[in-house]
C-alpha cells in the first residue's frame, strides 16, 4: 500500500517523465539501436539544442505519423552520421547549425503539406553529401550561410509561389551555380538568378518537385490515380494517392504506388475521385461519351448508350434518349458535332485536342506529339528543342545545349571553356578539365600543347615559361 508521502513522490516523478518527453534533451538524447536508428515519440514538440550533437552512431531518425514536432533546435544533430532525414510536416523551425557537419547526410525531404517557416543560419553548413533540396513554399526566411560548404549541392528547387528572403551568403561555397527565383523572393547573393516571371500550380492529377510548373511541365499521374489537391509536391508517382474518377477501392485511395484502384467498365464511371466501393456497382454514372434517359446506369454496367466514333458528350452523366446529345467531338478529334451535317475528324501528329472545345491545335514550341488523336503534347526533353506543330523534337547540335528545363524552344551555344556533344538528356555544357581548353560552341575540349598549361574551364592555354 502506498502512503501519502510515497504517493506524492511517485506523482512528482511522473510529472518529470512527462516533461522530459515533451522536449528531447541534450546528449545522445535517445540511444540509437544496433542499426543506428532512433524513433522520436509523437508527443515531442521540439528537439532541444545539442540533443544529438556528436552522437556518432546515429544514422536515421523516424517520427510517428501523428508527430507534433515544431522545432529542431540549434546543433540538434550536429556532426552525426545521419544519411537521410524526413522532416515532419508540423516543423516550423530548423534552428542554426541543426545539421551542421553531417558529412553523410545525402537526402533531406519535406512533405507536400509542410509548414516550415525558417531555415536557420548554418543549418546545413558543410553537409557535403547533400545533392539536392526542395524548399517548401511556406518558408519565409533562409538565414546566413544556411547551406555554406555544401559542395555537392547542385539543385535547389524553390516554388514560384514562394515569398521568402534568402540571405546573400546562404549558398556561399556550395555547389549551387544558379537559382530560379520568382520576383517575390529576395536574394542578393553571388549565385546566378534565372528569374521566373510567372507560373501556375500543378492541377489535380499532376505534381512536381515544387508543386508548380516553374521548372518545366508538371508530371501526370498514371491512369486510375490522382492527387488530393492542386499544387501537389512530389518527385514520383507515390503522391498520386487517390483513386481517380472512373476508379474505386475499398478506401477510395491507392494501396501503394499505382496499385489498389479498380477501373469501371467502359461506358461507366464514378461520381467523383476517391470513390469507396468493393465492386462495379459504385460505377453508377454514364461516362463521357455515353448517355441515358437519367444520365445514370440502370444497373451494374447496364443502361448507358455509346456515342458514334469521333463524337462525345460534354460531361459524364449526360441525359438523353438518342445520339443528338453527343454534341462535342471526342478526345483527339476536331471539327463540329453540331453543324449540318456534323463532322469530327481526328487530330494529326503535332496537334492536340483542346479540352472542352472542338479545336485541334498545334503543339506549342518546345513540345511535340508523335501520335494522332491526342489531348495533350509532350515537353521536349533535356538536350532537345522543337518549333510549334512538331511531331518530334530535334537534338541540339554539337556545342549547344537546351538548358536545365524541359520544353526548350532553342538551343544556346556553350561558352568558351565548355563543351557539349549531341545527345538526349544533356542539360548543360560541361566544363573543360585542367590541361584542356575550348572555344565557344565546342563539342569537345582540346589538350594543351606540350609546354602549355590551363586550369579548369579554360578558353586558352598559357605557356609554362610565363
Amino acid at each position: 500500500m502506498i502512503d501519502s508521502c510515497s504517493g506524492k513522490m511517485y506523482f512528482v516523478l511522473l510529472l518529470l517523465l512527462i516533461c522530459n518527453l515533451e522536449t528531447v534533451l541534450g546528449g545522445c538524447a535517445i540511444t540509437p539501436d544496433a542499426n543506428g536508428n532512433v524513433v522520436i515519440p509523437a508527443i515531442q514538440t521540439s528537439i532541444a539544442n545539442d540533443a544529438f550533437k556528436e552522437c556518432s552512431t546515429l544514422k536515421t531518425v523516424a517520427f510517428a505519423s501523428d508527430s507534433v514536432l515544431e522545432t529542431i533546435g540549434s546543433d540538434a544533430f550536429k556532426n552525426t552520421a545521419l544519411t537521410t532525414f524526413a522532416v515532419p510536416s508540423t516543423v516550423k523551425l530548423i534552428d542554426h547549425g541543426a545539421f551542421q557537419d553531417c558529412f553523410k547526410l545525402a537526402t533531406v525531404t519535406f512533405p507536400s503539406n509542410s509548414v516550415l517557416e525558417t531555415i536557420g543560419y548554418g543549418a546545413f553548413n558543410t553537409a557535403t553529401a547533400l545533392t539536392a533540396i526542395t524548399v517548401p513554399s511556406t518558408v519565409k526566411l533562409i538565414e546566413y550561410q544556411a547551406f555554406y560548404g555544401c559542395s555537392k549541392l547542385a539543385t535547389v528547387a524553390i516554388s514560384c509561389m514562394s515569398t521568402m528572403t534568402i540571405d546573400s551568403s546562404a549558398f556561399d561555397s556550395s555547389g549551387v551555380n544558379s537559382l530560379s527565383l520568382p520576383p517575390t523572393v529576395t536574394y542578393t547573393g553571388s549565385v546566378t538568378n534565372n528569374p521566373v516571371a510567372s507560373c501556375s500550380l500543378c492541377e489535380v492529377g499532376k505534381y512536381s518537385a515544387t508543386g508548380d510548373d516553374s521548372s518545366g511541365a508538371c508530371s501526370s499521374c498514371n491512369a486510375g490515380y490522382t492527387t488530393p489537391t492542386t499544387g501537389t509536391i512530389g518527385t514520383d508517382a507515390s503522391v498520386c494517392s487517390v483513386c481517380a474518377v472512373g476508379y474505386y477501392s475499398s478506401t477510395g485511395n491507392s494501396s501503394g504506388t499505382n496499385t489498389g484502384c479498380t477501373a469501371c467498365d467502359p461506358g461507366y464511371t464514378t461520381p467523383g475521385a476517391g470513390t469507396i466501393g468493393t465492386d462495379a456497382s459504385v460505377c453508377s454514372v454514364c461516362a463521357v461519351g455515353y448517355y441515358s434517359s437519367t444520365g445514370n446506369s440502370s444497373g451494374t454496367n447496364t443502361g448507358c448508350s455509346a456515342c458514334s466514333t469521333g463524337y462525345s458528350t460534354a460531361t459524364a452523366g449526360t441525359i438523353g434518349t438518342d445520339a443528338s446529345v453527343c454534341s462535342v467531338c471526342a478526345v483527339g478529334y476536331g471539327g463540329s458535332a453540331i453543324s449540318n451535317p456534323p463532322y469530327c475528324s481526328i487530330c494529326s501528329e503535332g496537334y492536340y485536342k483542346i479540352a472542352n472545345t472542338n479545336i485541334c491545335k498545334q503543339c506549342p514550341a518546345g513540345f511535340y506529339m508523335p501520335f494522332i488523336g491526342q489531348e495533350s503534347c509532350l515537353a521536349c526533353y533535356h538536350g532537345t528543342w522543337s518549333i510549334a506543330g512538331s511531331s518530334q523534337c530535334t537534338i541540339c547540335q554539337p556545342g549547344y545545349t537546351s538548358g536545365p528545363n524541359t520544353g526548350a524552344t532553342v538551343c544556346s551555344i556553350c561558352p568558351a571553356g565548355f563543351y557539349s556533344y549531341p545527345a538526349i538528356g544533356i542539360d548543360s555544357c560541361k566544363m573543360c578539365l585542367t590541361g584542356t581548353y575550348s572555344l565557344a560552341g565546342a563539342s569537345s575540349c582540346s589538350a594543351c600543347p606540350n609546354g602549355d598549361f590551363s586550369g579548369p574551364g579554360a578558353s586558352i592555354c598559357n605557356s609554362c615559361s610565363n
